[in-house]
């Protein structure tokens, strides 16, 4: 080889290697840039997991207020650790080893209510459906003894939906009926997870594809939800499933009140990052603004209920709960004003 050649080929060579360093530094960079929430794709799909973590630490307890057995592995090791290392520790002599988290109380109310409706409705037998809206780490069709033959729909993004389901597959809960073997069976006549955008204005037709029947009363579930929505989005999602209920249906939803969600703007706090994104507070009293979207506000509830309700001594709540409705978060019970018997 001339000394030319021999000079050409190696410039090659250091071409290549500079070129190779180049396109997996800018690869690795990208991944990790890309993936600050593991394998969610922002902080609010990242929230379904930091609310597992909550109901894993609650389930550790000796006697706790709600049981999720799948809740640490849906959460992963980083989420349930974060959870660990802010709860607060009960009183000696308390039977607890940390504070009951405003999380576990929210769980509560959700569960009882939702399994009362489910037992019996207004009007005859309870509603068979149940649709989750913003879903997330939700794992009551698997913890939860419901009613036999319940359809559960869960709509929430494509990336929860598919973190979820390998979660669950890799943890040995069913996702079909009927699978008694499985470590966790479902405990649901059915369970579809529905790919959906609650902000787009057809994300309901994706419902109706996965077999959902707005002629067939229906239980529906906002948990944690409306505050990550724009006000017009709030108004257009409650609209939109007034009138895709059926007599005997039921929405349980929860809400920050604007004057709560006023308070938080600007707050230094280790959930900064997750407040930033909170848009939507309802009025202190909701009953109005609710009919004017098609519900009918049955009760309303706050943190203090429950835990008047549940016999709780303040000391061992992580928060003190407000008795005040503008104090806090709001737990609504409506029934849709103007029934609705075929599809919108």
């Amino acid at each position: 080889m001339s000394r030319r050649s021999f000079l050409l080929a190696g410039i090659a060579a250091a071409n290549l290697v500079i070129w190779t360093f180049k396109v997996l530094g800018s690869r690795v960079g990208n991944i990790f840039r890309a993936q600050p929430y593991g394998n969610l794709n922002s902080i609010i799909s990242f929230s379904s997991r930091l609310i597992a973590a909550s109901r894993a630490l609650e389930t550790e307890e000796d006697d706790p207020i709600i049981r999720d057995e799948l809740a640490a592995s849906l959460a992963g090791p980083g989420p349930l650790e974060r959870a660990r290392s802010r709860a607060q520790a009960a009183p000696e002599g308390s039977g607890r080893k940390f504070k009951v988290g405003p999380m576990a109380l929210r769980t509560w109310w959700f569960d009882q209510r939702l399994l009362t409706l489910l037992e019996s409705g207004k009007q005859g037998p309870g509603p068979r459906q149940v649709v989750v809206l913003g879903a997330g780490m939700d794992t009551r069709p698997w913890r939860l003894q419901l009613p036999l033959g319940v359809s559960w729909y869960e709509v929430d993004r494509s990336d929860v939906l598919a973190a979820k389901r390998h979660a669950l597959k890799k943890n040995g809960a069913g996702l079909e009926p009927g699978h008694t073997r499985k470590a966790y069976p479902l405990l649901t006549g059915s369970w579809k997870g529905v790919e959906a955008d609650l902000e787009e204005p057809g994300w309901w037709e994706s419902l109706l594809a996965s077999g959902f029947d707005p002629g067939s009363p229906v239980v529906w579930l906002a948990e944690g939800l409306l505050m990550y929505l724009e006000g017009k989005s709030v108004a257009s999602l409650l609209s939109t499933i007034s009138r895709l209920s059926s007599q005997n249906s039921a929405l349980l939803t929860m809400s920050l009140t604007e004057s709560m969600l006023n308070r938080l703007s600007g707050v230094r706090s280790p959930r900064a990052e997750l407040i930033a994104t909170w848009k939507f507070g309802c009025p202190t009293d909701p009953t109005d603004y609710f009919a004017a979207l098609g519900w009918e506000v049955e009760s309303i509830s706050t943190r203090a209920d429950m835990a008047t309700a549940l016999k709780l001594d303040p000391e061992i709540c992580q928060k003190s709960p407000s008795a005040s409705p503008g104090g806090g978060t709001l737990f609504i019970v409506a029934a849709p004003l103007a029934p609705s018997t075929e599809a919108i």
